[in-house]
């Protein structure tokens, strides 16, 4: 009852509709039970004062936020957002060299599409997929390359992650700053350093405990993702103190794990 109450009181300010506060309280639902839930049958949502009206999405610190967690409108404003700035690029190029449109591209479209990143975890391959095809314009944009041409050693070359990629350095980037007690105590919380009854050599000192789940949607949240993704690091990244250091060398390792033969 007291992570409904929570989950309530958060959709109170955001105005979420209940499918999204039922996802939320209860780790047990998957995506596939939010879509035959009727709305228009559920009962009024109150916490004795005030009245939660239903919606179909909301929009919170610039993420569009469906009842069904698909967050297609969002990929579908970030989209529309990417190709208005490529547009206005285009108009551009007889002005710039390579150099200069690289900095343009990672100014103005990296931002919009890694912005909330791990909002999007478990959003599924199809959306991943969007936007990985929104990065590859920005990578035949700055390249001048034909529509046919491989993206992947370009992509590579500007040190751009693919989009899951970016969406696990933010992840391990907020576990790294939660277990160094550098993060909301909300995030801190769901957080359990590993402690084995008998060390081992060589083992790291940093690992995570992943909770018991048993659906996709929970296996999507980041009390579950962030410890598979932060055990997946090497140690000599993982026990890196600073994250400003701690970054580079994540990114580093990840490129390094598309080409493991280089």
């Amino acid at each position: 009852m007291h992570g409904v109450f929570c989950t309530l009181m958060t959709c109170k300010s955001t105005r979420v509709a209940p499918p999204v506060i039922c996802r939320g309280a209860l780790p047990s639902s998957t995506r596939t039970s939010l879509e035959y839930i009727n709305t228009s049958e559920l009962p009024p949502l109150s916490d004795g004062e005030t009245e939660v009206p239903l919606v179909s999405s909301v929009r919170n610190l610039r993420v569009i936020i469906d009842s069904k967690l698909t967050f297609h409108q969002h990929i579908a404003k970030v989209s529309s957002s990417v190709h208005g700035v490529l547009y206005k690029l285009q108009q551009l190029r007889e002005f710039t060299d390579t150099r200069l449109r690289r900095m343009l591209a990672s100014a103005l479209l990296l931002p919009l599409l890694h912005y909330c990143s791990p909002v999007l975890l478990g959003a599924g391959a199809v959306s991943d997929l969007k936007l990985q095809r929104l990065t590859n314009k920005g990578v035949r944009y700055i390249h001048d390359l034909p529509r046919d041409a491989s993206i992947t050693p370009h992509r590579q070359s500007l040190g751009w992650l693919t989009v899951s990629a970016g969406r696990e350095l933010a992840l391990a980037c907020m576990v790294h700053s939660a277990l160094r007690g550098l993060a909301p105590p909300i995030l801190s919380e769901l957080l359990l350093i590993h402690a084995p009854s008998r060390p081992r050599r060589g083992t790291r000192a940093s690992l995570v405990v992943i909770p018991k789940h048993r659906t996709e949607a929970y296996r999507s949240s980041f009390a579950v993702a962030a410890p598979y993704i932060w055990n997946a690091l090497p140690a000599n990244v993982a026990d890196i103190p600073t994250l400003t250091a701690f970054k580079p060398a994540a990114r580093l390792w990840y490129l390094s794990r598309e080409n493991p033969g280089q």
